[in-house]
């Protein structure tokens, strides 16, 4: 029994997910009546749950759309993923909130776990920022999360950032830390959308370009690549510049400055601002049609969406970089990086969903692990052997697999265990107190 105690774990989500995905319209706002401080529609009609903090997430039924643009197949993409061929996604009911996370949100997460952002970590090359000295995004050290943008604001003091800004410099695994910090605050199955999910709270069913529809942006509609930010940085992305128009926002803006260009279910700043973090690893399209469609496969990226107060509008007839996946606001855009890089026009948004997903298998640091004593040296682990940091000595340990497989097991000793007969992969170690009054996990990888 105890050679399947992660097996047991993950089969009871699996069923649990699967449960929640078949709740009736009806049975699904109930249940988030009774976890949310209110529940209330919006203008479009659409039901919005506010969690407090400035959180509130908008329920979107089950449907269908098209998802990518078969416009695009024909242009060199030189910066991010072909969004080709179009093809039908079916998607089972979920929520995805309004807005993205702010500098303040994401303040009270860190105030409360006393997290460390993959940027501060030991042996991080930084956050990539604008450098107004060399004119470019380079990577610096000592930016993080809420100082992002130290180098534009003591260079040009009438920009400005605050608390409802959204939060920047933070990494696909920030991302993923923070909704398992929130899903046990709020007993909710928060994570981050799915790429699917996101277009199609973005776009909804009548593959419109934008948001609001078809016409692009006035300055009115999101914060982009436009006068405004032209004038302080006259030689960034100077090709994708909409000359003409002033969005008024040099950098980020804060969240919901344009609900003129509120997407088809209400969502606000889903193109522009901050690009945007989404579940599924990098994958090419195909024309088959899908359900549900998740990418889990850890080949060391992650997808992006949405451009961000950088890029260009995603205008059809103008250049190729313009038009070119990762650099415009368009809905089908998309982009990606590999799981612990940030930068300063990098965000995230949060959702529910009851797609199964394996944020604690994919993430390599989380809440739990930087809550407790015990944690690792290093991770991936390297030269066949894991090492323990304040591991107590008389503890003992058991390693497992992903099906559940007991592999090793024996006493912690100094904190250093030969993996010299275990494979490459992901494992769980599992760490118990001689009382057995205290157990640790943790999870690694093995290179």
């Amino acid at each position: 029994m105890k050679s399947n105690y992660f097996l047991i774990l993950f089969l009871f989500a699996l069923c649990n997910s699967s449960y929640s995905q078949n709740r009736t319209m009806a049975e699904e706002l109930s249940f988030i009546t009774s976890k949310a401080n209110s529940l209330t529609q919006n203008s479009l009609g659409y039901w919005e749950a506010d969690f407090g903090n400035g959180i509130v997430l908008i329920y979107i039924p089950q449907g269908s759309f098209t998802m990518g643009n078969n416009m695009l197949s024909s242009i060199v993409v030189t910066s991010g993923y072909a969004s080709a061929p179009e093809h039908t996604v079916n998607l089972s009911h979920y929520w995805i909130s309004k807005n993205p996370i702010t500098i303040g949100q994401f303040r009270t997460f860190v105030q409360a776990t006393n997290y460390v952002t993959d940027v501060e970590r030991a042996g991080s090359q930084g956050c990539y920022v604008y450098d107004t000295t060399q004119e470019a995004f380079v990577p610096k050290t000592g930016r993080k999360w809420d100082n992002a943008y130290q180098d534009i604001l003591a260079a040009f003091p009438a920009i400005t950032i605050n608390d409802n800004h959204p939060v920047a410099c933070v990494s696909w695994n920030d991302a993923i830390a923070y909704t398992n910090w929130l899903r046990q605050q709020k007993q909710v199955q928060f994570t981050i959308p799915t790429e699917a999910e996101y277009e199609y709270a973005c776009r909804g069913t009548d593959g419109r370009i934008y948001p609001w529809g078809n016409n692009v942006s006035d300055g009115t509609r999101a914060n982009y690549a436009d006068e405004t930010m032209n004038t302080y940085f006259p030689n960034l992305n100077q090709a994708l510049v909409h000359t003409g128009v002033t969005d008024g926002f040099a950098i980020t803006s804060p969240v919901g400055s344009f609900p003129n260009g509120a997407s088809p279910i209400g969502a606000l700043d889903m193109v522009g601002n901050v690009n945007q973090w989404v579940y599924d690893a990098e994958y090419d399209y195909t024309s088959a049609s899908q359900t549900n469609p998740i990418h889990l496969t850890d080949n060391g990226v992650r997808m992006q969406k949405a451009g961000d107060w950088s890029s260009s509008a995603g205008r059809t007839g103008q250049t190729p970089d313009e038009l070119a996946e990762g650099h415009n606001i368009r809905a089908e855009g998309r982009s990606g990086d590999v799981p612990n890089s940030a930068d300063d026009h990098l965000g995230f948004r949060i959702a529910i969903s009851y797609v199964q997903r394996l944020e604690s298998l994919l993430s390599l640091h989380d809440t739990a692990l930087h809550a407790s004593k015990i944690t690792l040296h290093q991770n991936p682990v390297k030269n066949d052997k894991l090492i323990l940091n304040n591991a107590i000595f008389d503890s003992s340990y058991e390693i497992y697999n992903l099906n559940g497989q007991l592999l090793k097991a024996g006493d912690i000793g100094t904190g250093n265990i030969l993996l010299s007969h275990i494979g490459s992969g992901l494992y769980f170690i599992k760490i118990t107190s001689k009382s057995g009054k205290s157990n640790t996990h943790l999870k690694f990888i093995i290179e």
